[in-house]
């Protein structure tokens, strides 16, 4: 027989059964109750329903929950989003195998006072390098908190440099480029090391043959060559036509001389010639009753049928 989550996953149910589960309300173990609550919070109708019915959830069964291993991951990743997590929760949570380290190192970035107390106490946040680093880079952290993190990565073998230069890098966070950023464990172990900075591929070079380059002289400007005359074109843009007499002549080219309109170009400079036709159907109007003497309103239709018109407009 197939599980409830699968049912409903496959709109499978009725949506009675749908709105009785997103108030918690069916006779199921707590964990499959809450993996079907978690999957409605997805959902446009039965998501608000589910959301509320999770954030009032039994909380002993919700402990249990969160710390159980075999926890599906959908239920946990919500369990321990920012905008999801319930403080009485967080100690089963952090010490659940289930939950993925990543998660736990963005959530110390920006955990609040309460919740860094938890990690704090809790055994498997003080064994993870990464989640104690993520720690030192709190700017809520106190300065007897920032010690004993400090003590812990010590604890696990990491020199005290090594230390400082993850903190330090951490304090210059918002002077960093991109690159940085990503790459700051990177850095910050070059860092402790005292690794001389180099360029990948980089060669010594002499700078001493520098000296022994010759300066160039600059290349002089030249001006462009003239360009050459073209037979039967004068230098204004004319034309030269050999006369009868043999002399060549200037010309204006057509474009530039003066002229006068004539003939009926001239009489259509000017003029609107218009052509319509009103009522192409030739339909009667419309039957309008009341205190018009002819059947319909005059204001609106005519009874002359289609007819067609000219219209001419001269400006001068």
């Amino acid at each position: 027989m197939s599980r409830m989550i699968e049912l409903i996953r496959q709109s499978a149910v009725p949506a009675n059964t749908m709105r009785t589960a997103a108030r918690g309300a069916l006779e199921l173990p707590a964990g499959e109750m809450i993996e079907i609550l978690v999957y409605l919070t997805s959902t446009a109708i039965f998501g608000e329903q589910a959301k509320m019915t999770l954030a009032s959830w039994d909380e002993a069964s919700a402990i249990k929950v969160a710390g159980d291993p075999q926890t599906p991951w959908e239920v946990l990743a919500y369990m321990v989003a920012p905008q999801n997590l319930r403080p009485k929760l967080a100690p089963a949570l952090l010490d659940n195998p289930s939950i993925r380290e990543a998660a736990l190192v963005e959530m110390a970035q920006n955990a609040s006072r309460e919740l860094i107390t938890m990690m704090l106490q809790s055994g498997r946040c003080g064994r993870s390098q990464s989640i104690l680093h993520s720690l030192l880079s709190n700017p809520a952290l106190s300065e007897a908190e920032s010690r004993q993190v400090r003590e812990n990565l010590r604890s696990l073998g990491e020199e005290t440099t090594r230390i400082q230069a993850y903190q330090e890098a951490d304090t210059r966070q918002e002077q960093k480029s991109q690159y940085e950023i990503d790459h700051a464990a990177e850095i910050a172990a070059e860092e402790a090391e005292a690794k001389p900075f180099s360029l990948i591929g980089q060669e010594e070079e002499s700078f001493e043959d520098l000296e022994e380059l010759e300066a160039v002289a600059p290349v002089e400007d030249t001006p462009p060559p003239a360009p050459a005359p073209v037979p039967g074109l004068a230098k204004d843009g004319g034309k030269n036509v050999r006369g009868k007499d043999s002399r060549e002549k200037n010309v204006v080219p057509v474009s530039t001389a003066e002229y006068n309109p004539c003939g009926w170009h001239a009489w259509l400079n000017n003029t609107t010639i218009s052509l319509g036709i009103q009522n192409v159907l030739d339909q009667d109007p419309p039957f309008a009753a009341g205190s018009f003497e002819n059947g319909y309103d005059e204001s609106l239709a005519t009874i002359k049928g289609r007819f067609w018109y000219v219209q001419l407009k001269k400006r001068f």
